[in-house]
């Protein structure tokens, strides 16, 4: 018995190790892929690892619900968060997403998106459609499609970029699809979306030629004006006129 005992213990304490040693690989990945993009340019301007409790001021949930558990920005279901920072010049956005569900749909980004939906901006369907496949939708019109998909248990790795006119989308290392847009979005607010149970970690904002991150404005130093619709009235600034975004008639954020 006790031989079995030590044996058990030793395989615990081996496992241990395997998984530490997975995890300072996953880490010292994700360190190589910020080398790699400061090396090529671009500059780390927003991070988030969710090591924290609440959501708090850096994200805005549009629609569904957001939790942040074991260190991760989760979902238990549809779901869509935007980030109330935005960001000037070209931009880069990387993040860790991973799904157990068995039938996983979407583990998505938007760049360049105003606080209303998805189809405001570039979507980068990873896994859409009901994991059929990857696909790029700009406002609206999807304009390239990836054969890529979700595994699920996988911590997958995306990357979304537009850099002048040229939009690159990435999983896990490959390019699945670029494209050029002769007419490229300048707002670079960006979001997270879902449509199963979902969980995203490390997320990174990079810019570059002379881009900037910009904090939201305190809501108190913001004059409060107000829209009529239907007969009730919406205040500002939900919609945040000052940062440059409109609102799409009949979606209203639910902050």
């Amino acid at each position: 018995m006790k031989t079995i005992f030590l044996t058990t213990r030793a395989g615990a304490f081996f496992a241990t190790l395997l998984l530490v040693a997975s995890m300072a690989r996953g880490q010292a990945a994700l360190d190589m892929a910020g080398i790699e993009a400061e090396a090529a340019g671009w500059k780390l301007q927003f991070g988030d690892d969710f090591n924290r409790t609440p959501l708090g001021d850096r994200w805005r949930t549009v629609l569904g619900k957001w939790s942040l558990r074991n260190g991760m920005l989760c979902s238990d279901g549809r779901a869509y968060v935007v980030s109330s920072w935005y960001f000037t010049g070209d931009v880069r956005l990387e993040y860790e997403a991973v799904t157990d569900a068995k039938k996983p749909s979407d583990l998505s980004a938007v760049l360049c998106t105003d606080m209303s939906h998805e189809a405001s901006g570039y979507y980068f369907g990873f896994g859409g459609d009901g994991n059929r496949n990857s696909f790029l939708t700009i406002q609206g019109e999807r304009v390239k499609f990836a054969d890529t998909r979700i595994e699920p248990g996988k911590r997958h790795k995306v990357v979304c970029q537009r850099e002048g006119k040229n939009i690159s989308f990435s999983v896990d290392g490959k390019v699945i699809i670029s494209y050029v847009d002769d007419r490229p979005m300048a707002k670079a607010r960006f979001g997270l979306s879902v449509w199963s149970p979902s969980r995203f970690d490390e997320v990174r904002i990079y810019t570059k030629n002379d881009g900037k991150a910009i904090p939201p404005a305190p809501r108190t130093a913001v004059q409060v004006q107000t829209f009529e619709v239907t007969g009730f009235e919406i205040p500002d600034p939900l919609f945040e006129p000052l940062l440059g975004d409109r609102p799409t008639p009949g979606v209203f954020p639910p902050y």
